[in-house]
């Protein structure tokens, strides 16, 4: 396996910065040179400022380290992060699969998370949405980690986020509380409106479901609001249909529908369509 240093001097040398240039810094040269050459382990603190030095990320320097490709628990995280349908069981499946291929050999809280919450949403799916016993108790030993955590991660985040759907109302409408206001710090961090545009999408189900319009009104205005802003197709047709289910409005639902033929992805419009015919054959009390 070819060590950070080696990578480093790579990367180094391709973007033409001399070990000079770089010890005008914290580190001397000899010591660059030691750590390019495996002879020194760097600190946490002197290794992130050498790749600031180079202008890239933790993350990125991992995926070229990777060769150019993700691996292990980052690849884990990404392909959790990009699920956007929870009926999406194709992928749902291959998660499972690398979630306990890693828990074989590593430990990590997040990691088992990750995987009892697939495992609910597999069973979810199998059952069609309806609730279970398995999947219960899935979620809460997914809860009974979490809940322990004084400050939730973005993963944190994204993790209670699929995982709302299986608490009862007054349970959700607390969790919900406690995840916009943390989504609230991370307000500036890179990319937080895909996520937050998901938390909102997701709460506007759960409270149009318990038939409460006036927070599902809330929470689906913000999340067009996010959508638009995000450029986001997926997103905009997804809140464009919800609005319109929730105001009675049947030009927003021809848009959304419209903007999903364009993707043409069953996984995204099948769940929606369900989604339309559910409600047209519920009664919405529209004032």
């Amino acid at each position: 396996m070819i060590d950070d240093g080696q990578i480093f001097k790579t990367i180094r040398k391709s973007r033409n910065i001399s070990q000079n240039e770089i010890s005008k810094g914290e580190l001397s040269r000899t010591t660059i040179s030691k750590f390019e050459n495996n002879k020194v382990t760097l600190s946490a603190t002197n290794f992130h400022f050498l790749l600031d030095s180079l202008d890239i990320s933790v993350e990125e320097f991992n995926y070229i380290k990777n060769d150019y490709s993700y691996k292990g628990k980052e690849e884990i995280i990404v392909l959790f992060n990009q699920l956007f349908s929870n009926a999406d069981n194709y992928n749902i499946e291959k998660l499972i699969v690398l979630c306990e291929e890693y828990l074989k050999e590593n430990y990590s809280k997040s990691v088992q998370c990750i995987l009892n919450t697939l495992f609910a949403l597999k069973h979810l799916n199998i059952s069609e949405n309806k609730l279970n016993c398995h999947s219960k108790i899935y979620v809460a030993d997914v809860w009974n980690i979490l809940s322990d955590i004084d400050s939730w991660t973005l993963l944190d985040l994204k993790i209670i986020n699929c995982c709302l759907y299986f608490f009862e109302p007054n349970t959700y409408i607390h969790i919900s509380d406690q995840v916009i206001k943390t989504l609230d710090k991370y307000k500036n961090f890179t990319n937080i409106i895909v996520l937050e545009i998901s938390v909102y999408l997701n709460l506007t189900m759960l409270f149009l479901l318990e038939n409460n319009l006036e927070y599902a009104k809330k929470f689906v205005k913000i999340a067009l609001k996010k959508a638009y802003k995000s450029k986001r197709i997926d997103y905009i047709a997804t809140a464009s249909i919800r609005y319109g289910i929730i105001f009675n409005n049947e030009s927003e639902i021809e848009k959304g529908l419209n903007l999903l033929n364009i993707l043409d992805d069953d996984n995204l419009s099948i769940p929606i369509k369900k989604e339309i015919e559910l409600f047209k054959n519920n009664d919405l009390s529209h004032p």
